[in-house]
């Protein structure tokens, strides 16, 4: 990315929401992803670091508490439990405060201020701004138009809850990702051990 392509931080600060998608039960993994630590920190931590510096405005979906206080952050229920991340991202879109939302899963730990920018780098006129890693989307690493709530209400109301049928629908642009394993979510014990060791890498403890 150039100089002339990155986004203006104070910009994004104004303009963008910023949502942690942390519903669902985690029954691969067996414990609460959102307190699971990787490098001295809990993935909801992890999420939160990323999205701090581009948004003032910081909302977790899909549980209501947090055993510490997190100065700054609101935290909501899904409207109607069990529709999966569309779900989510339905209740979110009728939750924030600005008219983009910058959404990420709770479980992806290797989220960094520099992927945000190059995402929000090439946010546009689309109705959504979608990571790309190895030619495909990755939904739950975008920017969402607020606007689009009532077609996840009507699609969830067809019994469809895929991302990818939401994307099918809607204005995309897509950006392929310098670092890939930013996306790599943790659903299993072996992507959980897989994260530890990438943070290792970069020098976490």
């Amino acid at each position: 990315m150039t100089p002339q392509e990155e986004p203006d931080l104070a910009k994004c600060h104004l303009e963008y929401s910023g949502v942690i998608l942390a519903g669902g039960q985690s029954s691969r993994l067996g414990v609460d992803k959102a307190a699971v630590l990787i490098g001295g920190r809990t993935l909801l931590e992890r999420a939160l670091s990323a999205l701090r510096p581009f948004c003032d405005d910081l909302l977790v979906v899909g549980r209501t508490s947090w055993p510490e206080v997190l100065p700054g952050v609101r935290f909501a229920a899904d409207e109607k439990p069990g529709l999966g991340p569309l779900g989510g991202l339905c209740t979110a879109l009728g939750l924030i405060r600005h008219a983009r939302a910058l959404v990420v899963g709770c479980d992806m730990p290797l989220l960094t201020e520099d992927t945000m920018r190059e995402l929000l780098g090439q946010d546009g006129a689309e109705q959504a701004t979608v990571a790309r890693t190895h030619g495909r989307p990755q939904p739950l690493l975008a920017v969402y138009d607020r606007d689009l709530r009532p077609l996840l209400r009507r699609q969830l109301d067809s019994q469809d809850r895929s991302l990818m049928s939401l994307l099918r629908a809607v204005s995309v642009r897509y950006v392929d990702l310098s670092a890939p394993q930013a996306c790599l979510s943790v659903n299993s014990p072996e992507q959980l051990e897989e994260a530890r060791r990438l943070a290792r890498e970069r020098g976490e403890p």
